[in-house]
């Protein structure tokens, strides 16, 4: 039941986590994770209510990763994608993202954002 910023331009401004793959696991970087628009924009392409697919691009908890580094974000963020997983809602990703999207099939994602850390 996490709430997290989505750093896209799809018109949603917050999500609220409903479920996600790993079952009673927290979420990680780079899951793909089913999400309820809290407060949106108007004019937007999502409106309040609705059900969305999303996937984690930051985090602050703390990551390790596989070589031992770890990395944490100020945030709790998200991008909206489409109920398949084929794109992202959006056209453009705000911030920061996490190197984990790249060996993921989330690379569009990684292409739109200024910078991938």
């Amino acid at each position: 039941m996490t709430r997290l910023r989505v750093v896209d331009n799809s018109g949603a401004k917050e999500i609220q986590c409903i479920g996600h793959d790993r079952n009673k696991a927290p979420g990680r970087l780079g899951d793909a994770i089913r999400a309820v628009v809290k407060s949106a924009k108007s004019g937007g392409r999502v409106s309040k209510k609705d059900i969305v697919a999303a996937v984690i691009v930051r985090m602050k908890g703390r990551h390790t990763r596989a070589d031992g580094t770890e990395v944490r974000f100020q945030d709790n963020a998200a991008v909206l994608m489409k109920r398949d997983l084929s794109g992202p809602i959006g056209t453009r990703v705000q911030g920061p993202v996490a190197r984990e999207l790249r060996a993921g099939r989330f690379m569009k994602i990684v292409m739109m954002a200024s910078r991938s850390v």
